[in-house]
């Protein structure tokens, strides 16, 4: 499995984010907001838990190589850049207010609009 694989495997829930290692040698892998919509369903349906959201949701944050096509123009990054920020508040209830089902769906909406 390539990195890029395995990064996306880990970035919709379908393998532990924990498990992926960590490299110095960056790859651009292309993400959707699509994309998060299996995590933020996973905790929806009770399958983890808010510390558990917000853990991955800081983990995706962490990643340099996640970033969206064509994110070298200024009108596609302003385009995605409320799929950055739902991702920043869920890593960081402290600041942004408790992650809650209600929260996360209107998270999913946002989402989806895009």
């Amino acid at each position: 499995m390539t990195r890029i694989e395995t990064l996306l495997l880990a970035l919709r829930g379908e393998i532990p984010w924990r498990d992926v290692p960590t490299v110095t040698d960056s790859v651009a892998v292309h993400i959707q907001p699509r994309d998060l919509l299996p995590v933020l369903g996973q905790y929806i349906e009770g399958t983890i838990s808010e510390k558990q959201l917000q853990q991955w949701a800081d983990w995706v944050l962490q990643q340099d190589e996640f970033c969206v096509l064509g994110c070298e123009n200024d009108s596609v990054s302003d385009y995605y850049e409320p799929m950055w920020y739902v991702l920043q508040q869920l890593s960081t209830p402290f600041v942004d207010g408790p992650i809650t089902a209600k929260a996360v769906q209107a998270h999913v909406s946002v989402l989806r609009a895009l």
